[in-house]
């Protein structure tokens, strides 16, 4: 079972619910790897250029903490090679989210193939046994009265006895009920 997907304006709400909290907490504390939440859930909305976009947003948004609402005077390393941390973590989130979405446009098409040839097949068949099944009847037909037409040499591998009774007869009741029967 499919979840709906969420709409867009939700994803937007979600990223500023954490936009705020992140400014909200002091620098050290890194809430950035949050954004995962509205990365994940609008990459189905996104194409692969907006991904990297959206990628771009949650990342500024967690270097922004490091000025917004006070700059950090003290120890700025550790707080930066942590946010820089999280933003390659979210990096590596969005590779993997337009790869998925890459995999899944090539299963799709895949899938389309492979039940279009399945059609051709099926359609095929179908001609063929259409086609086939009147052929087969009418060349019958005509082998048949190939023996009952005066001057066309009969041919005794193709007809059986009761051919032969049926052209014998000369009369086309004879060979209707031959066919028939």
């Amino acid at each position: 079972m499919r979840l709906a997907r969420p709409s867009s304006a939700l994803v937007w709400a979600i990223w500023l619910l954490i936009l705020l909290l992140e400014l909200a907490t002091p620098p050290e504390i890194v809430l950035g790897i949050v954004y995962v939440v509205p990365l994940m859930l609008g990459a189905s909305q996104r194409t692969p250029v907006q991904a990297w976009r959206f990628l771009l947003v949650c990342c500024s948004a967690i270097l922004l903490n490091l000025v917004v609402p006070l700059p950090v005077h003290q120890n700025v390393a550790p707080v930066l090679i942590d946010r820089l941390l999280v933003c390659l973590g979210l990096v590596i989130t969005t590779a993997l989210v337009v790869r998925n979405q890459e995999l899944e446009r090539q299963r799709i098409a895949i899938e389309v193939q492979l039940g279009q040839a399945n059609l051709r097949g099926d359609v095929i068949a179908t001609l063929a046994h259409d086609i086939k099944t009147p052929v087969l009847g009418t060349l019958a037909s005509l082998s048949l009265l190939e023996g009952c037409i005066p001057g066309i040499s009969l041919n005794p591998g193709i007809l059986n006895q009761r051919a032969a009774k049926a052209c014998g007869e000369k009369d086309f009741f004879g060979v209707m009920r031959f066919l028939l029967l």
